[in-house]
This record gives C-alpha cells, sequence and structure tokens, in this order.
C-alpha cells in the first residue's frame, strides 16, 4: 500500500498582523514597521531573508511586494534593502494606504530539482496550495508522484497517554486531515455489565428428557447442556469438547421419572463441577432453590438470550421437497399450524427429517423463512406433500426449560472528544471494535469489555505535515537513485 512521508513547506508564516512599509525617497531603503506590536522580527528574522507582504488573505485582487532584510532594529521595525516602489495600478493615495496583514519568510528552495527533494524519507514529492493564497504552494510540484490530484495534508498520532484504573490496549488508526493541531480525549463513560440467567427446570416423564437440552451464551462463545435418561454415568459430567460450534458441551445423567428439583439439581452440579470449572471459566452457577439456578457470565458485555434447541410442535402433510440449480428447499402450507412459523433456525443449524418418503436424514440450514427451508446443493429429491413429516433439530430436542434475564449483559460504553474534553462530540457510543472520530482518525478497541468508568485516553495530532504518495517509500528510493545513476 501507499505510504506517507513528511514535506517540507516553501514559507514559514511570520508572527504579526499588521504592517506598513515606507521609503523616504527613491534612494533609501525601505523601512518596515509592525503597527500592531506583534511582531517578532528579532527572533524569526535575520540578514538576507526574504520576506513577501500579503495586503489579505483573499484571493481576488491579492497585493503582494517581497523585501530582502537589510538589518533588524527591533521585534517591530527592520529595513529592506529594496526601496518601496509605487504600484503602477494604484494611485499615490492608494499606494500610501496599503497595510499588509501577512507576512511570510521565504525557505531556501534549492531543492527544486528531484534529487534534492528526495532527502531519505522526509521529501517533497507534492504540490498543494496554500488555503488563502493561490500562488503560495506548501510543497514542490511533482504531479507524477502525488495519489490524486487534491488531496488533504496529514499528520500521525503523538503517542497515547492513559489515564485510569485498568490499561486494556487502545490503537490509533487513521492520519489526520485537519488543517491545524487536534486533541483527542476517548473516556469510558459505562463500564458494561456481565449477564445473568435464571433457569427454571422440568421434571423428566418416562425419559422425555432424554436427548434434550438447552444453550446459553458467554462472550466466549456459546455451551450446550444435553441430558440422557437412564443412560448411567458412563461418561463423567466434566467431559466437556466442542462440538457443532459449541464452547463446550456438557452432557447432564439422570434417571427417568425424575423430579423437577432432582433435574435442577444434576444439572447445577454438572455445570459446577470442578474438573469443568478449570477448563470453562466463562461463567459460574448459583443460587440453585429447588427447580431454578443461575448462571452467571464472567466477563461483561451483551450476549444472545440462553434457549432451547427449535422443532415443529407438529408433524405435518404439507411439506413438499425439491431440487434444482444447487439449491434445495422444503416448503409447508401447513406451516402456521404446525410451529415451522414460530421455530428460528439460523444459518449452519443442523436438522433431522422425518417421516417424509424420499428425504429422511441430516442437512445443514442455509436460510429460512415462514414454512420454507433452503438447504445448498442439490440434497432432496423432488417429493410432493402428503407424508406426516416431522422436522427435528439434529442436535437435541428442546428440554422444555424456561429462562428468565436477572441481569441484561451490555458492553462497555465510551465518549469521545476532538477538543481535548472540552466539549463531548459524542457519549454512551457502544464499544464494537473499530470507531470512526472525526478528520479520518479511527480507534480500535481490543476488546468490547473489561474496561472500568472513567478511564481514558488521550493523544493528539500535529498540523499536518505528510502526504500520500502514489508509490511506496521503497519505490521512491530506486526513483532517486537511478535520477544519480542514470
Amino acid at each position: 500500500m501507499n505510504e506517507f512521508i513528511k514535506i517540507k513547506p516553501i514559507g514559514d508564516v511570520l508572527t504579526g498582523t499588521v504592517f506598513k512599509i515606507q521609503s523616504d525617497d527613491i534612494s533609501t531603503k525601505s523601512v518596515i514597521t509592525n503597527h500592531s506590536g506583534d511582531s517578532l522580527f528579532t527572533t524569526e528574522l535575520k540578514e538576507g531573508d526574504k520576506i513577501t507582504f500579503y495586503n489579505s488573505k483573499n484571493k481576488l485582487n491579492l497585493i503582494k511586494k517581497t523585501y530582502t532584510v537589510y538589518s533588524i532594529t527591533s521585534n517591530t521595525v527592520l529595513t529592506a534593502i529594496e526601496v518601496s516602489v509605487l504600484d503602477d495600478n494604484l494611485t499615490a493615495d492608494q499606494n500610501g494606504k496599503i497595510t499588509y496583514y501577512t507576512a511570510i519568510k521565504e525557505l531556501d528552495t534549492s531543492y527544486n530539482t528531484y534529487p534534492d527533494k528526495r532527502i531519505l524519507k522526509k521529501s517533497i514529492v507534492g504540490y498543494k496550495e496554500d488555503i488563502y493564497f493561490s500562488d503560495i504552494s506548501l510543497l514542490d510540484v511533482d504531479p507524477s508522484l502525488v495519489d490524486i490530484d487534491e488531496y488533504d495534508l496529514v499528520s500521525v498520532s503523538t503517542p497515547i497517554k492513559f489515564g485510569g484504573s485498568n490499561q486494556p490496549h487502545l490503537q490509533v488508526m487513521g492520519h489526520c486531515t485537519s488543517n491545524k493541531k487536534i486533541d483527542y480525549k476517548v473516556q469510558i463513560d459505562g463500564a458494561g455489565a456481565a449477564h445473568v440467567t435464571t433457569v427454571t427446570c422440568v421434571a423428566d416423564s418416562g425419559g422425555s428428557l432424554n436427548q434434550t437440552g438447552f444453550i446459553f451464551y458467554t462472550i466466549s462463545g456459546p455451551v450446550a447442556v444435553v441430558i440422557s435418561v437412564n443412560q448411567g454415568d458412563t461418561i463423567n459430567a466434566a467431559v466437556t469438547y466442542p462440538s457443532y460450534g459449541f464452547k463446550a458441551l456438557i452432557p447432564v445423567y439422570i434417571d427417568a421419572g425424575t423430579s423437577a428439583n432432582d433435574v435442577c439439581t444434576a444439572v447445577f452440579n454438572a455445570l459446577n463441577d470442578s474438573d469443568l470449572k478449570a477448563v470453562i471459566t466463562a461463567f459460574t452457577v448459583s443460587n440453585k432453590s429447588s427447580a431454578t439456578f443461575r448462571i452467571n457470565n464472567v466477563a461483561k458485555g451483551a450476549v444472545t438470550l440462553a434457549k432451547v434447541l427449535p422443532s415443529m410442535t407438529s408433524s405435518s402433510t404439507g411439506i413438499s421437497f425439491s431440487s434444482s440449480d444447487g439449491t434445495s428447499s422444503l416448503t409447508d402450507t401447513n406451516f402456521e399450524s404446525d410451529g415451522l412459523d414460530s421455530t428460528v433456525w439460523a444459518e449452519y443449524d443442523r436438522i433431522e427429517i422425518r417421516d417424509s418418503e424420499k428425504n429422511n436424514g441430516f442437512y445443514q440450514v442455509h436460510n429460512r423463512t415462514d414454512g420454507k427451508i433452503i438447504i445448498k446443493g442439490n440434497r432432496f429429491v423432488n417429493e410432493d406433500a402428503g407424508y406426516p413429516v416431522i422436522i427435528k433439530n439434529a442436535l437435541f430436542e428442546s428440554s422444555g426449560f424456561s429462562f428468565a434475564t436477572t441481569v441484561l449483559g451490555s458492553n462497555s460504553t465510551f465518549k469521545w472528544s476532538d477538543t481535548g474534553g472540552e466539549i463531548w462530540n459524542e457519549s454512551t457510543v457502544t464499544i464494537k471494535g473499530m470507531h470512526y472520530l472525526s478528520n479520518g482518525v479511527r480507534i480500535l478497541f481490543p476488546l468490547l469489555n473489561d474496561y472500568t468508568a472513567n478511564d481514558y485516553w488521550t493523544f493528539s495530532f500535529p498540523k499536518p505535515n505528510m502526504i500520500k504518495t502514489r508509490n511506496k517509500i521503497t519505490e521512491l528510493d530506486n526513483i532517486y537513485k537511478c535520477t544519480n545513476l542514470c
């Protein structure tokens, strides 16, 4: 990608706002006086410097005069070598009343040729007119190297300073395009909250909970709980393994006919197992009472609410199957009565089709709407409606548990200012990673949470002094070498 390099201006604006230039007669030098009393001739100038004076900051009817410093009397008075001559286009009265409001000291322009211009990484490689004066360029002209015809000068950020009790890393990205120095402040104005879910369990009736379960979500990923009935402790409950996109899949073993209270105890103990907690640290469990308990996320942040996996509530004789051009679909004309309208399957979920004539099996969902499910590939055999088809989740069915949000998880929020905190541009902005501020500046939060309220970062961008090149720095180096050797 292209790079930014520093540029060298061809003129420095002098301190001062009101200048008068006068020669007593044609044979004497000019006396230049700063009538506003705010100039710094003794510190900003030396003998031999050339100064161009402008009567206004308006490109129209602009009058300018250039003089060479002969001697400096004080901060507000100097003598110039050149005689102050009349402007032929102005009357004598008009010449005598000219007041100049801007003075620019010309810099050494011996770098006008390219080899001198390309000096390491502090080169002149482009051109930009001054915002006020059409004939003053801030840098030399070399259009072949400029990234675009019109562009902004840019600057890079000063080191980030942190204030507060916690210090997660903040990245500043982009280049500032403002025409002045900008001071930024980013401050956490909301620490966020960790999600807490209350789970209410149900009793098993003759093995009704076998191969059922539910899903809850943590900041680090979803966790699935699967219940097996009359399977014995063939697998220790603390054995977990990632599967089907879950952070962990946790088995729970119960006997047929287990009461709701005992089902709750079994699930609670499986999630609270010491071996499990050594592996999965994203949540804890607490507040076991009768058939309810709580799942507490450790990390702050918004998460998806806990849920049971969906299945149709009843079979349907209105489901037909078709495949064409790499896409398979099933359509249910009875979706409003058999539950397919309220069943929420998302992309990549796996479903099981039962009791069809030709299409029983397991499939991965690509998309769905009410009464229609799309599968990628020519997976289905064309089949008319008529069979009592039912669609289940391929992993496990609904446990019938219910969930209540005790504490709603939320991400941290921040506010930011480009006036150093004097005025806040935005506040309570939810942290989502990268955020755009102003003047082309971006910030990146590596974490969505784990921030402390009132923690802040400050950084500044100096007045822009760089430009983007069409060539990489290494390519410009090669061009420079060629101009010296070719």
